[in-house]
């Protein structure tokens, strides 16, 4: 959430390859709607100030949901390196869809780190 003359805002991020998800072919997108980890909850979970994002929402039927991925989880890595907000999941999906292999993440749910596989 961001403040914008007193107003609370929210913004969220739209995982694909790049693109709208309607100009996308099925398989391409990830499925994921997040946003930059609330500072809040980034200190109960004793992350860096500058690490994760938070799942906001899910398509059913996309690679996330196939996965495992909820509502509310954070992810934390992807691909092995560590993610500082939505955009590192957006090109770490963009580069294991170029290379035809599975995108590993790391996210945390209910106080356990757990790692789940999204194939594209």
């Amino acid at each position: 959430h961001l403040r914008n003359r007193g107003k609370v805002e929210r913004r969220t991020t739209t995982l694909t390859q790049g693109a709208p998800d309607d100009a996308l072919p099925e398989g391409m997108r990830l499925g994921l709607a997040l946003s930059p980890l609330p500072s809040a909850i980034r200190r109960e979970l004793g992350l860096p100030e500058s690490n994760g994002a938070m799942v906001q929402e899910v398509v059913p039927g996309s690679p996330a949901q196939e996965a495992g991925i909820r509502r509310n989880d954070v992810i934390v890595e992807a691909g092995a390196q560590l993610v500082e907000g939505p955009g590192d999941i957006s090109q770490a999906w963009s580069e294991a869809m170029a290379e035809d292999r599975p995108l590993l993440i790391r996210l945390l749910r209910g106080g356990a780190s757990l790692f789940v596989a999204l194939r594209p």
